[in-house]
């Protein structure tokens, strides 16, 4: 089964996922990681989520209001923080800042 999750995952993070595969597979994904509470899992699909394709897809359900509220589950689940969040910008993005310095005047 965790070989399963983790091939839909690679393919729902694919810039060429299909609609109809993200329509069938991807509130599946997310209930799936929620029950088996495998984080590595997890963390690998939540860095999706900041891909183009995906919020698109997001944004065009229309029940986006309940995907949010499993996606939080999921999140809190796999105790995903910050840490986890800068590690994944930071390993995605090596050559690019991760922080900018703002001077006041």
């Amino acid at each position: 089964m965790l070989k399963d999750i983790e091939n839909q995952i690679k393919k729902i993070c694919s810039p060429k996922s299909e609609i109809f595969y993200l329509d069938e597979n991807f509130r599946n994904i997310i209930t799936n990681l929620t029950e088996i509470g495998d984080t590595r899992l997890a963390y690998s699909f939540l860095e999706c989520l900041h891909l183009k394709h995906i919020n698109n897809y997001i944004a065009n359900q229309h029940d986006r209001e309940e995907i949010i509220k499993i996606l939080v589950i999921l999140i809190e689940t796999s105790n995903f923080n910050i840490g986890q969040l800068i590690k994944q910008r930071a390993n995605r993005y090596k050559n690019k800042n991760l922080f900018l310095k703002i001077n006041e005047k």
